[in-house]
């Protein structure tokens, strides 16, 4: 599939067709093995729950309270495409998509990307489940799929899907012992950080200390679809601090990364960064940012998923908690703008609109209301 324009639902609908010919959902049979779905991609369930998807180990690695039933494992279809060949040790390694909406295939353009890097992709056909049961069916994928297929355990990766919620980046720091590398796309700290007169709070429970020393070691990619803010800076500096060994920082736009239509140039700089042998010499980290201690606060429960057409736009990070008024409305109104800049790129006017006109309102004579009013001339009419 060829898409013509990352937001044309032309396209989608195109990608819905080409995907009915695939079979209906079912189980993978015990026997089943590479060359009966080499180069194809096969709607799959499963039965057997992972010996680490149990609620209690959930909770622990998720540093969450889980008061919900559990979940039928048997009812979640995976899509899943596995390489024309394995790698030259005889294994291939795996990807898994914590998804931003729900789908019906894999996006065909990455299939000759997973070919070179002989790697299965996997992604869920729906995401509205709560994040302890999407980390629980990606460990119970992962289980299955090493019975079955010849799985490199040391070329297992996660992709967090550019999600309030963040399901991929909490599941890969609870599980890095499965996850051995990681892109988290609009990455949030796990304490509370900030600068002289400017703060914001912890976004995501922080996992266990023996999860996180070994998640320090792993790659990881930290990307945001837009430009940098002082938001994600200090969210990179806080996993330098901490002693991540091996960041890259990633811009990956929304059109590169909408849902089926694919690029296919940050997916394999990505594999070759996760690939990639680690530096002899860790690089000094630079200058220390003062980061404040943890609020005392518990993070609240996160909701679940919303299914949408498009990425999910620039999450806005947490409200700082103090610092100078004119700075900060300036820094604010800024955001702001930023934030309906990629509203208007997936063509969510009416969203687009509402940021726009609340920075003309509320924050006159800054360099971001006049920006709000040009923008707001070109989008009249849509």
């Amino acid at each position: 599939m060829k898409a013509r324009s990352a937001w044309a639902w032309a396209a989608v609908a195109g990608f819905v067709a080409a995907s009915a010919v695939l079979a209906e959902a079912q189980e993978v049979p015990a026997g089943e093995d590479a060359a009966a779905m080499a180069g194809k991609e096969s709607a799959l369930t499963f039965s057997e729950r992972s010996p680490l998807s149990s609620r209690a180990e959930l909770s622990k690695r998720l540093s969450e309270k889980i008061t919900e039933e559990d979940y039928d494992l048997g009812k979640e279809t995976f899509f899943v495409y596995v390489p024309k060949e394995a790698g030259a040790n005889g294994k291939m390694g795996l990807v898994y998509l914590f998804n931003f909406k729900d789908t019906e295939g894999l996006p065909e353009q990455c299939y000759p990307v997973f070919d070179e890097a002989h790697a299965i992709f996997v992604t869920t056909k729906e995401v509205s489940q709560p994040i302890w049961v999407r980390c629980g069916m990606a460990m119970d994928l992962v289980h299955n799929l090493k019975k079955r297929l010849k799985v490199d355990e040391k070329r297992v990766y996660a992709i967090d899907g550019a999600l309030n919620t963040s399901p991929g980046e909490r599941c890969e720091l609870g599980y890095p012992e499965v996850f051995t590398g990681a892109l988290w796309v609009y990455y949030r700290p796990y304490r509370q950080v900030g600068t002289k007169g400017r703060t914001y709070r912890d976004f995501i429970p922080k996992p266990p200390a023996q999860q996180l020393e070994m998640a320090k070691q792993r790659p990881t990619a930290l990307a945001v679809m837009t430009e940098r803010d002082e938001y994600r800076d200090l969210a990179y500096n806080t996993f330098q601090q901490d002693g991540f060994k091996r960041l890259k920082r990633m811009t990956i736009t929304g059109e590169q990364f909408h849902y089926p239509e694919y690029t296919t140039d940050w997916l394999k700089e990505v594999i070759t960064f996760w690939d990639s042998t680690p530096p002899a010499v860790v690089a000094t980290p630079p200058p220390a940012v003062p980061v404040l201690a943890p609020a005392a606060a518990t993070s609240p429960v996160p909701p679940k998923a919303v299914n949408a057409p498009a990425p999910a736009a620039p999450p806005e990070p947490p409200q700082a908690a103090r610092g100078g008024a004119a700075d900060a409305s300036a820094a604010e109104a800024q955001r702001m703008v930023n934030l309906a800049k990629s509203y208007i790129s997936a063509q969510r006017y009416e969203l687009a609109r509402t940021r726009l006109n609340t920075v003309v309102q509320k924050y006159p004579g800054t360099a971001a209301a006049k920006e709000a009013k040009d923008l707001l001339d070109q989008i009249k009419g849509r």
